[in-house]
């Protein structure tokens, strides 16, 4: 019992001195530690992402229609069977390429038949034999011998006018789309068909083919002009911070400011004449005649009865923000940077059509140019713009290190500017 109460006492004798060597400093430091919390990510104060702001740009500029709604799977524990909740209906989380669509404004959309039709109730053959003309993905849907109706179900991420094209077979065709019904003739091939000219708001859109006895559907093509991408410099890093120069180059864009970027002197701008291209089609030739319209150089490229589509390849000294204008003579102007449609309305004389401000990367690209019949073409001029961080951040109005990082207090403040400013995706 002594040795108990011994043992006792010298556990309390040591406790007490080992309190009093800690010091009042220490104690304070260690409360101090105990009641201040580490910052968590989403305060004000802490730092936004990349991925984050996308997010909230999307959310305050109500482009959330894009962004598609799956369905979660609840599974029966009982039946061990995967099956759709027939509660309230719970939605997966978008993932950051849904994001990424809306941000990279691209509006040309490809949709193979095979997976986008009814295969409960549309009453057609998967065949993948090209007898009737060549086909793109694994196989196209061919009817029966009697009028089959076909489903399609598809999501647009993007709104806009869109034109829709098949690529069908068959004559008598009837499309049943927004309420409205489009009849079509491809003939007895595979051929890309126009459908409709049609606007259409973000989101799922679902709509009905009548395919004649023996037709044929391989692929749907929606194309609109593409919007200008909103992103950082370098493109969207969804987990990197957010800076001071990644915020300039997404309000410049998103605001449609890029225009007011001065020109960049130093590299100056280049004008390619086409009768001096390297290979042309054989359906257009050099001419020289005055009555037009004005001509860049002696002379210009005029097409034949049976048009032609002129390449016209150019290299970029840096990757950076370009002018693009073209003298051109057509109803209606189709070409394609690359891989992005440009089209615009024309002249039916030789006139400058402003093709915009693209953001080009650094080397070789591609201008293709559809001419008309009789159609013609001049020239094109490319003039660079500015594009250091400096100039974005003082057309943004941006102050400081190019490289900071913007906190999540800074990114509401700037959208909130934002909002107030801007008049539509451009």
């Amino acid at each position: 019992m002594r040795i108990v109460i011994r043992v006792l006492v010298l556990v309390l004798v040591l406790a007490g001195a080992a309190a009093a060597a800690e010091g009042p400093g220490t104690k304070a430091q260690a409360g101090a530690a105990a009641t201040t919390p580490a910052k968590a990510p989403g305060l004000p104060t802490s730092v936004i992402t990349q991925g984050e702001f996308a997010r909230k740009l999307v959310a305050q500029f109500g482009w959330e229609g894009g962004l598609p709604r799956v369905p979660k799977e609840a599974v029966d524990k009982k039946e061990k069977k995967s099956k759709k909740s027939k509660e309230a209906v719970e939605y997966e989380e978008p993932k950051d390429r849904d994001f990424l669509r809306i941000m990279e404004g691209k509006r040309t959309l490809k949709f193979e038949a095979e997976n986008i039709y009814n295969k409960k109730t549309d009453d057609v053959a998967v065949r993948n034999f090209d007898l009737i003309g060549p086909f793109s993905g694994i196989s196209w849907l061919g009817g029966i011998t009697t009028p089959s109706t076909v489903h399609f179900k598809v999501f647009i991420p993007l709104a806009g006018e869109y034109r829709l094209s098949a690529a069908a077979k068959g004559n008598g065709q009837l499309w049943k789309i927004a309420d409205k019904e489009y009849r079509v003739d491809s003939g007895d091939r595979l051929a890309l068909t126009p459908v409709a000219t049609l606007p259409l708001k973000a989101g799922e859109l679902e709509f009905e083919m009548v395919m004649p006895p023996e037709g044929g559907v391989d692929y749907l093509l929606f194309s609109a002009p593409d919007l200008t991408p909103i992103e950082p410099k370098e493109g969207w890093r969804f987990s990197a911070p957010l800076t001071n120069a990644d915020l300039a180059f997404i309000v410049a864009r998103l605001l449609g400011w890029e225009e007011r970027l001065p020109v960049d002197e130093q590299l100056g701008k280049t004008t390619i004449l086409a009768t001096e291209l390297a290979a042309l089609p054989a359906t257009v030739a050099p001419t020289d005649i005055p009555y037009y319209g004005q001509f860049t150089g002696k002379q210009w490229l005029r097409a034949g009865s049976q048009g032609g589509t002129v390449e016209i390849p150019f290299t970029t000294p840096r990757t950076g923000i370009y002018g693009l204008k073209l003298r051109y003579m057509g109803a209606r102007l189709a070409a394609r940077l690359d891989d992005m449609n440009l089209d615009r309305d024309a002249k039916g004389t030789l006139a400058w059509i402003d093709l915009g401000l693209q953001r080009l990367a650094e080397g070789r690209h591609l201008l293709q140019v559809d001419l008309p019949p009789y159609g013609g073409l001049d020239a094109l001029v490319i003039e660079p713009r500015q594009a250091s961080d400096a100039a974005y951040m003082a057309l943004a109005g941006i102050k400081g290190d190019p490289g900071a990082a913007i906190t999540v207090a800074e990114a509401d403040k700037f959208i909130t500017q934002l909002v107030e400013r801007y008049t539509g995706r451009k």
